[in-house]
């Protein structure tokens, strides 16, 4: 399992098993920042994490809605996935306006996409970069695993 590192995926379908792999580092609790240009995957990665949690919900970017609420199982328990997307976030104050924190639960996990505009309102428990690759569909994957596991 991949807690810390680059990974270099070469098509949608190894980003999707990238997210995958990677979701199997995750615990409620962790908080995932996910920062990259536009079509650098980021939606993807957090596809592959869901299924990870066996989540059966339709999986897409919340950009006009900011935040979806999944049901996952973990070792067969209920847990949540918030998947924000702050996008349209103009500012970090605008975080407090709809409650980013109150989604910092025990149980739960939080993953926001374009979370550097978060600012210290989101203190990742990991930070996952993604970049383009030399070729059209190379994706460049950093994780960076800042806190230990809360379990």
């Amino acid at each position: 399992m991949t807690t810390a590192g680059e990974i270099h995926s070469r098509s949608p379908e190894e980003t999707l098993r990238a997210g995958n792999e990677f979701a199997g580092t995750l615990w409620p609790g962790d908080r995932v920042a996910i920062s990259g240009p536009l079509g650098s995957g980021k939606t993807h990665f957090i596809k592959g994490i869901c299924s990870r949690f066996e989540v059966h919900d339709q999986v897409n970017s919340p950009s006009f809605i900011i935040v979806n609420e999944y049901d996952g199982r973990l070792e067969g328990k209920i847990v949540k996935i918030n998947h924000f997307d702050l996008y349209r976030i103009k500012s970090p104050s605008e975080l407090d306006e709809i409650g980013l924190e109150s989604y910092f639960t025990g149980d739960s996990i939080t993953i926001a996409e374009w979370g550097e505009i978060a600012g210290e309102r989101f203190p990742e428990t990991v930070s996952v970069k993604m970049s383009y690759g030399e070729h059209e569909s190379e994706r460049v994957i950093n994780i960076e695993r800042k806190k230990n596991p809360p379990h």
